[in-house]
């Protein structure tokens, strides 16, 4: 990282970024009873039209679920949003999920005549459920548990998860680089490999519309305690993020959005990558030792295994030593927002334990060595995951509003997000694929032979 740390000094000394540190005073919106209460009041407007189509659903759910999402923690008005986000997934057949919400809304309200309508619609739900001997609602969990039979696809996807490398091989040449090849032969349509990747993050164009941490469809999603920019599926989603990196992301992501220039959201994913890595490694010292391990490592084929020489994809070092070759415009955009984010990192939160500096004292910290090695790692990842990132696609992966996929994609109009995952990273491009990538609903990625695939040849694809 030698290089990177030269152009990171350099940048968190210059005159811009100082000039830029002295007017960091910017507070953004957090919870806001009053945002919430107009979201909601827009969605109701668009859900009382008598007719709907695909996009005003869409519309009428990302209202309701933003209201959840400004809503004050055990509010009334967080209620309201529960109740009306419920009676629209009532409307939608998804009657499970207008349960959930119906509950989290009885547990919160006070108010006798919100309670009416709510009874009244749970009592619906149960019927068209066919439940309606239940009253507590736990049960229907546990009906619902009962009537799931094991799918023989998932099962065998499974297992194509458990062992990767049981299929293919890492090799290396100088020509192309660290590739992946077969360790047998395949014939069209056959799975070679299913990965889960190793972080990813939701369409910051639809925040609402999915799970932040695990990219489901987040029906009856529930808010973050503290921050208004994104939803979690469920409770363990929400736990899971905070204790992996949320705690942190979630007060500087709104500072880094604001404050970077020609803000793309890799930036988001490599301040993940970052946070996830630090919980991994503990402290700042053991954190460098493994960079600087990384670093010095000379085999181009095995760098970024484990000792005993087993390519991890759960862990940093699978993500830290993948390629990070992108434009010189790109890379100065990403020097700049770097030192940006590493401000904001800085000031808006507990990373360093500096307990909310001033602007003053901030100047003078960008001179620290665990400042500097941070800032250094985070431009690092930012040209890696610039490099690699995989965007997640819709089931279909076909745009919803039929445009050309490089368009779709750049607009990111359709897509659930992006992700990074190590294996998948190491295929190399052609214009003749043998290969094509496809996504789960849990956004894992299956790579599937398109033409007979000999054993020991080379994994391309488009």
């Amino acid at each position: 990282m030698y290089f990177e740390e030269d152009l990171m000094s350099e940048q968190l000394l210059n005159l811009d970024f100082n000039e830029f540190i002295t007017k960091i005073n910017t507070k953004y919106i957090g919870k806001n009873s009053k945002i919430s209460t107009k979201v909601r009041q827009k969605g109701n407007q668009l859900y009382i039209r008598k007719s709907h189509n695909a996009e005003i659903h869409k519309e009428i759910f990302n209202l309701y679920s933003m209201s959840v999402t400004f809503a004050i923690d055990a509010s009334e008005e967080l209620a309201l949003a529960y109740g009306n986000r419920s009676a629209f997934l009532l409307h939608l057949g998804k009657y499970k999920e207008s349960l959930e919400d119906l509950d989290k809304a009885l547990n919160i309200t006070m108010s006798n005549i919100l309670k009416v309508k709510l009874y009244c619609r749970r009592v619906e739900c149960l019927i068209l459920l066919g439940l309606s001997d239940i009253l507590d609602c736990n049960k229907v969990n546990v009906v619902s548990k009962k009537e799931d039979k094991k799918n023989p696809l998932i099962e065998k996807l499974l297992e194509k998860e458990k062992d990767i490398f049981s299929n293919i091989d890492i090799n290396y040449s100088e020509k192309y680089g660290r590739y992946l090849v077969t360790t047998k032969e395949y014939k069209p349509g056959q799975i070679i490999y299913v990965e889960t990747p190793y972080v990813a993050c939701s369409n910051n164009k639809n925040p609402y519309i999915y799970c932040c941490h695990c990219l489901a469809i987040a029906w009856a999603g529930i808010p973050c305690k503290y921050c208004n920019w994104c939803i979690f599926c469920s409770v363990k989603c929400r736990v899971e993020a905070w204790k992996t990196y949320h705690n942190i992301e979630c007060s500087v992501f709104p500072y880094i959005k604001k404050f970077s220039k020609n803000f793309v959201q890799s930036f988001q994913l490599s301040v993940k990558v970052m946070l996830m890595g630090m919980k991994e490694f503990d402290t700042i010292d053991k954190f460098k030792s493994e960079i600087e391990y990384i670093d010095k490592y000379n085999d181009k084929r095995t760098k970024g295994f484990l000792n005993d020489e087993v390519f991890v994809n759960t862990k940093f070092r699978s993500i830290y030593s993948l390629s990070n070759n992108i434009s010189k415009q790109q890379f100065k955009t990403n020097v700049q927002n770097t030192a940006i984010a590493l401000a904001c990192i800085i000031k808006y939160t507990s990373f360093f334990k500096f307990n909310f500096v001033t602007n003053q004292e901030l100047k003078s910290l960008i001179k620290n060595s665990e400042v500097v090695f941070i800032g250094t790692l985070l431009l690092k990842l930012i040209n890696i995951t610039c490099n690699n990132r995989h965007i997640i696609f819709n089931s279909l992966q076909a745009c919803n509003k039929n445009s050309q996929p490089l368009r779709c994609a750049i607009a990111q109009c359709c897509s659930k997000g992006i992700c990074l995952a190590p294996v998948s990273s190491l295929i190399n491009n052609s214009c003749i694929p043998n290969v094509k990538r496809c996504f789960t609903e849990d956004h894992k990625i299956i790579i599937y032979a398109v033409e007979t695939i000999p054993q020991n040849s080379q994994v391309n694809i488009k």
